[in-house]
């Protein structure tokens, strides 16, 4: 208990005894006491309601704060090299538990177990780049492939259409 939840205790029983005819202290100061008490116990109980709530606000805001920081950690990532992000998971503060690890890892569409090690959650973020960077290289070059052959099909059929 603290000082001022002890003041305040003093102060309600002070205030009862005022109201109470002059009589002997020992009725009196049972039922002062059972007051006091139920009149403690609701105030705690809203307290605690208060708190619970306020809890539960700060959880929803940061909840809304992590999704868009872990979307910002992913364009982060993917426009380091492999090696400055591994750096950079490592080093961020708000990246060294495993939970910030799997809700970037969920942001990512990364099937993580919630019993893996933090060290192959990070392996699994960083593959997940190196593959996807594999993919944007294999995407790019087949475009440029079908680019340069349309242009070839083009200057063919203007050739034919010159001779003739």
């Amino acid at each position: 208990m603290t000082s001022h939840g002890l003041a305040k205790i003093l102060k309600i029983i002070s205030d009862l005894l005022l109201s109470l005819p002059d009589q002997r202290i020992d009725k009196s100061l049972l039922e002062v006491l059972e007051a006091a008490g139920k009149h403690l116990l609701t105030e705690q109980k809203t307290q605690k309601e208060t708190k619970k709530i306020a809890a539960k606000e700060e959880a929803v805001n940061s909840l809304n704060d992590k999704s868009l920081s872990q979307q910002d950690f992913v364009l982060k990532l993917h426009e380091m090299s492999l090696e400055e992000a591994s750096n950079f998971i490592e080093s961020n503060p708000q990246l060294r538990t495993i939970s910030a690890l799997n809700e970037l890892a969920k942001t990512l569409n990364l099937g993580i177990s919630g019993r893996q090690k933090r060290e192959t959650i990070v392996h699994t973020i960083l593959k997940h780049l190196e593959r996807s960077r594999l993919d944007e290289t294999i995407r790019s070059r087949s475009k440029r492939e079908e680019a340069t052959e349309k242009v070839q099909i083009g200057r063919t059929s203007t050739k034919e259409i010159s001779q003739e």
